[in-house]
């Protein structure tokens, strides 16, 4: 564990246990931010069941991470390779573009080939895309709901506020005619706030 190495130095690097759980009560915080997590995270049911349990009732999670679609995976930089499911034919185009040229260069002295296999095993082991969908139900089921539309529509707001009066004109009939938070969603990175549900009411049906 990195707290046997750095001890109290950074006392934060201690606070994840060898059974992936974190050593805090039930409901401990109000806020919780996962930046580029969910991408390398194979059981994230089980992870999403901690960071609800870790959350009070109304807690925010904040969520960033690559998106599905992203042409170019920012890690190793292929482009498109990890939109092909797991297995062989990914290992295999994985290890083929990097021997020729593509992709983050190996360090000095390693061959390509062997950058190859490093990137294959470890598109294989450490990298898991889901589509939004997949994490909002996975999420859901451990009471946090995720609202993948808020922080993107901010952002597309602050864009159009810094674009002269035409620019405005043509990216709003744009978005008429493209959904781009959607768009931004599926193909760049995504950005979600969730909020922890409570139990429902004694005698209250829950909401739908």
């Amino acid at each position: 564990m990195l707290s046997n190495n750095f001890h109290d130095e950074y006392p934060l690097l201690t606070y994840v246990g060898d059974t992936g759980g974190a050593p805090f009560p039930d409901g401990y915080f109000d806020i919780i931010v996962a930046n580029q997590v969910f991408e390398h995270v194979a059981h994230l049911d089980a992870v999403a069941a901690e960071l609800s349990r870790l959350l009070g009732v109304g807690g925010r999670l904040l969520t960033l991470y690559p998106a599905r679609f992203k042409v170019v995976e920012p890690h190793y930089r292929l482009a498109l390779v990890h939109w092909l499911p797991k297995g062989r034919l990914q290992q295999w185009l994985i290890a083929a573009l990097v021997r020729v040229g593509f992709g983050v260069a190996p360090p000095a002295g390693m061959p390509r080939s062997m950058m190859g296999r490093v990137i294959a095993a470890y598109a294989e082991q450490e990298t898991y895309y889901r589509s939004n969908v997949q994490i909002g139900k996975l999420c859901a089921a451990s009471g946090i709901e995720l609202d993948f539309e808020l922080i993107p529509q901010q952002m597309l707001n602050t864009k159009l506020a810094r674009l002269s009066g035409w620019e405005q004109t043509a990216l709003a009939l744009l978005s008429h005619l493209l959904p781009l938070v959607t768009m931004r969603n599926v193909f760049k990175s995504c950005a979600a706030v969730g909020s922890k549900r409570g139990p429902p009411t004694a005698g209250v049906s829950p909401l739908p």
